[in-house]
C-alpha cells in the first residue's frame, strides 16, 4: 500500500503522457549531436595569427565562438586565433577589438576562422599550405 501523501499527490498531479502526447502520434525531440572536439586543431590555430592584432606567439588561444549549448563550448572547428589580450577586449570588455568597430571585429573573426580551417584542411590533406604573415 502507498501512504497517503503520496496518493494524495498523484491525485493532483495529471497524467503527463496525455499533456505532451506520448503515444498520439507525436515525436520526441532529437537529443542534438554534441560538438566536434579534436586538439589537433585547436593546437594548429594557436599557431597562426590573433585575429584582432595579429600578434603572433604563446599569448594567441584557440577561442570558441558560436552556437552551443548550456555550459558547453562550440566545436572546436568554430575556434578562432585569438591572443589574450584581444580576447580579454572582446568577451570581458568592450565587444570589439582596439581599432575596429563590432561589424569589423565580427568580420575579422569570421575571416581568420575561415582562413584556419583552409590552411587546417591543406595540411590535413598533406598538401603545401603557407601561414601568412602578420600585417
Amino acid at each position: 500500500d502507498l501512504p497517503a501523501q503520496t496518493l494524495a499527490l498523484h491525485h493532483r498531479v495529471p497524467d503527463l503522457r496525455r499533456i505532451v502526447g506520448v503515444g498520439r502520434g507525436l515525436r520526441s525531440i532529437p537529443k542534438p549531436s554534441p560538438p566536434g572536439r579534436d586538439k589537433d586543431y585547436l593546437k594548429f590555430a594557436r599557431g597562426l595569427p590573433c585575429c584582432g592584432c595579429q600578434r603572433r606567439g604563446k599569448m594567441v588561444q584557440a577561442h570558441h565562438f558560436g552556437e552551443r549549448g548550456v555550459s558547453q563550448l562550440a566545436d572546436d572547428y568554430d575556434a578562432t586565433p585569438c591572443c589574450k589580450c584581444c580576447h580579454i577586449e572582446w568577451w570581458h570588455g568592450k565587444g570589439h577589438f582596439e581599432g575596429m568597430t563590432r561589424a569589423e571585429s565580427e568580420r575579422a573573426i569570421y575571416k581568420a576562422n575561415r582562413d584556419a580551417l583552409r590552411l587546417w584542411i591543406r595540411k590535413s590533406r598533406g598538401e603545401v599550405y603557407v601561414i601568412p604573415e602578420a600585417s
